[in-house]
């Protein structure tokens, strides 16, 4: 009987020196295994932004191999991916192309005409997912730039729409940055003029 009891305390006294040590090691075992989680994710993550900000070299790569006698300028926004502007000249005809690297997409093609002291537009397509998120104004001020290192002293060009809603949407837009905006009664065109200033 004496020896039960005393083999019972025994037991309880292990239990009670074992138990918590035990513990001790499980939690040092369960941080291990979230500390190694964690290492993973963040391994993942980085692994994924290298491979992205890889991609992003490859497109602008591309870019300047295809578009090689051309003027570059990266524009970089604060909470916002970098865009890539490229201004070509030929002749007497300029392109202005804005990429954004991040998503690998051209999202804004214009072509202007010089035509005497003149910087006519013939045409501006921004993509509608970028379209009201001042791209127009950030291409307006690089082609005004341009126009006024090139001696030019006016920007002019003829604008219209599908839609009455947009074109008096362009019709502000140009207006907000400076030009003069006679909208063709009756129809959905309008035509734009703006007096560069000499540097």
């Amino acid at each position: 009987m004496y020896s039960k009891i005393y083999f019972m305390k025994i037991i309880y006294s292990i239990q009670q020196w074992l138990f918590p040590v035990i513990n001790r090691q499980q939690c040092e075992i369960d941080k291990l295994g979230q500390s190694l989680k964690d290492t993973s994710r963040m391994y993942n993550e980085q692994l994924a932004k290298s491979r992205a900000l890889q991609a992003e070299l490859e497109y602008i790569y591309s870019i300047f191999l295809h578009r090689n006698r051309c003027c570059y300028q990266l524009h970089v926004f604060p909470r916002q991916s970098p865009l890539l502007l490229t201004v070509g000249h030929k002749s007497n005809w300029m392109n202005f192309i804005l990429y954004t690297p991040y998503d690998q997409q051209e999202i804004a093609n214009l072509y202007f005409r010089v035509e005497a002291t003149d910087l006519v537009l013939e045409e501006m397509q921004v993509a509608p997912l970028y379209q009201n998120q001042q791209i127009g104004g950030l291409l307006m001020q690089e082609i005004i730039s341009e126009a006024k290192a090139m001696g030019l002293q006016r920007l002019t060009g003829i604008f219209g729409s599908k839609e009455r809603e947009h074109l008096g949407e362009l019709a502000r837009f140009y207006e907000e940055m400076g030009f003069e905006v006679r909208v063709t009664s009756g129809s959905l065109s309008g035509k734009i003029t703006k007096a560069i200033a000499p540097r």
